[in-house]
């Protein structure tokens, strides 16, 4: 395998015919040069120059090896690029943690499309998983920037910022009933059957949602996937009230034709916020998430 300095040293050589001037252009000495050029001889088995008192011209062996020469630093000049513009690239890179059903979340959309749209030199990689799972990828600093909902407890390490609040709400038929009350007392779900998306194994926010409701005598029936399409769709088919936190913004089409409406008290409720550590730095790519999700809540406000 040839030595790189070895092939620069013989290309400095014939491009400035000279080994003095090689040796200037490298920022090397002469007999430095001279070193490389015949290690680079005896690795080959034949004398690449003429040397006379005038200039240095390559041997006909030389010659033809210059163009095999360079091509192998043209091809090493391409590796170096390609590489740097991936180290460019890793380094830009935003690791974001998120529940998979926050994806419908409509803060969520408008924020990682501005995102998105402001920094294609820097693309954004969102792994799904639990809060627990996500604060311990963001304190082993494997993850930037995390997406969660409420509540996720007290911790001095970590930085929150509310992003948008939800209220819980029962999705039901036209016809059905409790489509015509304003608001929906929990005592009215009291034996009823009830569409809601699966409980995940160990998960310790799903008692902290649904847990009043099911005090209050509803019986669970978990959807086959925790997507809001896939829980409207099951209800749907199996004549069941949903059960959904419903978001600011979500829009008509994403109701299912269903009738929507708030359970009673108002403090059933879920805030989004996004949690970075407070002691690290964040990376200029999660900074940018992270001041454009400020920004949203300014302009939009957020959970009180």
């Amino acid at each position: 395998m040839f030595d790189i300095h070895l092939l620069k040293a013989f290309k400095a050589v014939v491009e400035n015919g000279s080994f003095t001037a090689a040796a200037d252009s490298l920022g090397v000495s002469q007999p430095r040069v001279s070193l490389l050029v015949r290690r680079l001889e005896d690795q080959l088995g034949f004398p690449l120059f003429v040397r006379t008192t005038r200039r240095t011209r390559p041997t006909p062996e030389g010659a033809e090896f210059l163009a095999c020469a360079r091509r192998i630093l043209d091809a090493l000049d391409g590796a170096e690029s390609t590489a740097r513009k991936l180290r460019q690239r890793i380094r830009g890179r935003l690791r974001l943690g998120a529940p998979q059903f926050s994806a419908d979340v409509p803060a969520r959309i408008s924020i990682i499309s501005e995102y998105i749209t402001a920094n294609r030199d820097a693309p954004i990689h969102i792994t799904h998983g639990s809060l627990d799972e996500h604060l311990a990828s963001l304190r082993a600093g494997e993850l930037d920037l995390v997406f969660a909902t409420s509540p996720i407890g007290q911790s001095d390490d970590l930085e929150v910022l509310k992003v948008a609040r939800a209220r819980l709400c029962v999705g039901v038929s036209p016809e059905n009933q409790l489509a015509g009350l304003e608001t929906v007392p929990l005592a009215l779900l009291n034996g009823r059957q009830v569409a809601v998306v699966p409980r995940p194994p160990g998960d310790r926010l799903f008692e902290a949602w649904f847990g009043p409701v099911a005090d209050a005598g509803a019986d669970f029936v978990e959807a086959p996937e925790a997507l809001v399409s896939t829980l409207i769709q099951f209800g749907k088919l199996n004549d069941l009230p949903v059960l959904l936190y419903r978001w600011p913004g979500t829009v008509d089409g994403a109701s299912g034709g269903l009738v929507w409406r708030p359970l009673a008290p108002e403090s059933l409720e879920m805030d989004l916020v996004l949690i970075k550590l407070r002691a690290a730095k964040p990376s200029p790519s999660a900074q940018r998430l992270w001041d454009l999700s400020a920004d949203h809540v300014r302009r939009f406000g957020s959970a009180a």
